[in-house]
């Protein structure tokens, strides 16, 4: 069968599309393969929707108020068609529908009953894995905004997702009728790091609280974020990095490789322990010393050293933050001896200086530098800031290296 080409975006330009959608309030499906996003991104819009319209976010239904603006998340491959439709009974001879009461709950008619304006997104993900039956049974949901005679407030917005072929998950294939009621596009598997652009799951990870290990792993391995593996149990996917995250928290270098292998796959984990073993016989303290020992180590073992550091760092910010940042200065800076903490006092003097002064400052500045390791820099700072949000924004307001790491810092993290 001949590949058709698909208009594609990025998880920044994919919440630009649900703010789009609901704005328009047109329904949007959105294409992408597992784990690289979707439901995250969609409850990412909802946040900022939420914070436009003033409202709290919530994902409970009982919230549809005025107070919230809710996402409600429902899997129509667990229901039945009566799920949606509802049930019929009979009023004094008349058949009548009893209606979900989570879809009254985001109805036009009960706004009008209890004098209420609710604003939200139904959420149907992994549309495609549900029957055709009941797909048939969101038809006029989605189109049309109501089941027989129930409407959905105008605040409601329905958004889907599902996972597109090559995922292997069993899905049906959507009817016709159903893919022309929604808007379409399709989510990309995201870049490790775009240092142009400033975009990429690195960044997200800085900011997220990604252990410092799968960071320093991926910078080095950047094609393992996202890499199918035909017959493992499962395989790297962003998702599945911050799952390993969250299970390694509380492992030793050692035992860590096991959360990737449980979260990312068998292949993955062993790569994983064969990257943190690396650094077994590398004198930390030593390094944290000298960081021009550090440079005589080959590269792949310079990240497993820093993912080792940042692993210390995360269990004893008191011990290690100064140093760190120390080593981050020298590797930013390319300057090894007693001449960084002149730099550093010339980069902190360049905030009080303009015109030709200023000038005149940074030439010095770019007299004193050597051959700079910017990106083994801006790994060991972006792991910090994962690690400990909080230390790391005192260390970079107590540090005497904070000002020569500055740009780096407002550049990277």
């Amino acid at each position: 069968m001949e590949e058709v080409a698909v208009f594609e975006v990025d998880h920044e330009g994919l919440v630009e599309k649900i703010l789009d959608a609901y704005e328009d309030r047109e329904p949007l499906y959105i294409w992408g393969r597992t784990g690289v996003g979707k439901s995250y991104t969609v409850r990412e819009a909802a946040k900022i929707l939420a914070e436009k319209f003033g409202r709290k976010y919530s994902e409970r239904v009982e919230d549809a108020d005025d107070e919230h603006f809710v996402l409600i998340d429902r899997r129509l491959a667990q229901m039945d068609p009566t799920d949606l439709l509802g049930v019929l009974y009979k009023d004094d001879g008349v058949s009548k529908w009893h209606h979900p009461n989570w879809l009254v709950k985001l109805s036009r008619q009960r706004e009008e009953k209890e004098s209420v304006e609710v604003r939200g997104i139904l959420f149907f993900d992994e549309l495609n894995l549900a029957p055709q039956l009941v797909q048939n049974a969101s038809y006029s949901l989605v189109l049309d905004g109501k089941i027989q005679e129930l409407e959905l407030a105008d605040g409601i917005v329905v958004i889907a997702a599902g996972n597109v072929a090559e995922d292997k998950a069993y899905t049906f294939d959507l009817m016709d009728p159903l893919k022309t009621r929604f808007t379409h596009v399709t989510l990309k598997i995201p870049v490790f790091k775009d240092e142009e652009k400033r975009q990429g799951w690195f960044y997200w990870a800085a900011e997220n609280g990604i252990d410092g290990r799968i960071l320093a792993f991926l910078s080095f391995r950047p094609d393992l974020l996202f890499y199918y593996v035909e017959n493992d149990r499962t395989f790297p996917t962003p998702r599945g990095w911050e799952k390993a995250s969250r299970l390694m928290k509380r492992r030793s270098n050692e035992k860590a490789w096991e959360a990737v292998a449980m979260a990312c796959g068998y292949v993955a984990g062993l790569q994983f322990k064969h990257f943190m073993e690396l650094s077994v016989d590398v004198d930390i303290e030593e390094i944290l010393k000298d960081t021009k020992k550090f440079l005589d180590l080959e590269m792949s073992a310079r990240f497993s050293v820093i993912a080792s550091l940042t692993h210390l760092y995360s269990q004893k910010p008191e011990k290690y933050a100064e140093r760190l940042l120390r080593m981050a200065a020298r590797l930013f800076t390319g300057i090894y001896d007693g001449k960084l903490n002149e730099y550093a006092r010339l980069a902190e003097k360049c905030a009080e200086l303009s015109g030709e002064d200023l000038e005149k400052v940074r030439r010095k500045m770019k007299e004193l530098e050597g051959e700079r390791e910017a990106e083994l820099a801006a790994l060991i700072l972006a792991s910090m800031k994962a690690a400990d949000r909080d230390n790391f924004s005192d260390v970079m307001k107590s540090s005497k290296y904070a000002a020569a790491v500055a740009d780096l810092v407002f550049y990277v993290v």
